[in-house]
C-alpha cells in the first residue's frame, strides 16, 4: 500500500512541479491573468482527474506549455531573462 501511495505521489508530484515552474516563464510570466487561470487549472485538474492527473490541462494549455518550455530551454532556466525578452517582443 505504501509503495502504491508513493507511486501515486510521484505520478502527481513531478508533473505538478514542472507545470508550476513553467509559470515563471512566458507566456505566463508576462500575463498575470493567464498565469492565475493556469494555476487554477492545475489544481482543478488534479482534483477532478485523479486517475490521469494533468491530462486535461496539458491538452488545454498545450501551446502555452510548449512556449514556456521553449523559453525555459532557450534561456537556460533564467526566467528573468526570458520574461524580459518576451516583454520586448510583446511591446514591439
Amino acid at each position: 500500500m505504501r509503495a502504491e501511495s508513493e507511486h501515486n505521489l510521484e505520478k502527481i508530484g513531478k508533473p505538478h512541479r514542472e507545470l508550476f515552474s513553467l509559470m515563471d516563464f512566458p507566456p505566463f510570466s508576462i500575463d498575470a491573468e493567464k498565469a492565475s487561470e493556469f494555476a487554477a487549472s492545475i489544481l482543478d485538474d488534479v482534483q477532478r482527474n485523479a486517475d490521469e492527473p494533468f491530462a486535461e490541462i496539458t491538452s488545454r494549455w498545450a501551446e502555452e506549455i510548449a512556449e514556456a518550455r521553449m523559453y525555459k530551454q532557450r534561456y537556460a532556466g533564467n526566467f528573468r531573462a526570458a520574461t524580459e525578452a518576451a516583454a520586448k517582443i510583446q511591446s514591439g
